[in-house]
C-alpha cells in the first residue's frame, strides 16, 4: 500500500488534504499527517517530521511526503527557499515536495 508522508498547519488542512490524496491518488493511499498548529510552529518543526518520516512506514521510509503552508499575503518563491533552507544538508529517501497554497479567487 502506498504511503504518504503529510505535513500541514492545521486540522483543516489535514481533513482536507487528506481526502485530496485519498481522491487523486488511490481511496486505499495510506497518510500520516502532521499537523503543526500554524505556519510558524511548521516551520519549525517540519525537519523534524520528515525525520520521523524516514521510519513511518512499519519501519520503512514513506514513499513520499508534503509539506504544505499557506502563503500568507507573503512571496511563494521566497518562502518555499526558506524551507529548502532548513533542510538542504538533509538527504532523503524518498521524494518530498515542499508547497505553498496561495489565496486566489
Amino acid at each position: 500500500m502506498l504511503c504518504i508522508g503529510l505535513i500541514v498547519e492545521g486540522i483543516y488542512d489535514e481533513a482536507a488534504l487528506t481526502e485530496f490524496l485519498r481522491k487523486s491518488v488511490a481511496p486505499d493511499v495510506r497518510v500520516i499527517c502532521r499537523p503543526c498548529g500554524n505556519a510558524i510552529q511548521l516551520m519549525k518543526k517540519f525537519p523534524a517530521f520528515l525525520e520521523e518520516f524516514r521510519h513511518a512506514k512499519n519501519g520503512a521510509a514513506v514513499d513520499k511526503a508534503f509539506v504544505v503552508r499557506d502563503a500568507d499575503h507573503k512571496n511563494p518563491a521566497e518562502l518555499i527557499a526558506r524551507m529548502e533552507a532548513r533542510i538542504a544538508n538533509r538527504v532523503y529517501h524518498f521524494p518530498r515536495k515542499l508547497l505553498v497554497a496561495v489565496e486566489e479567487l
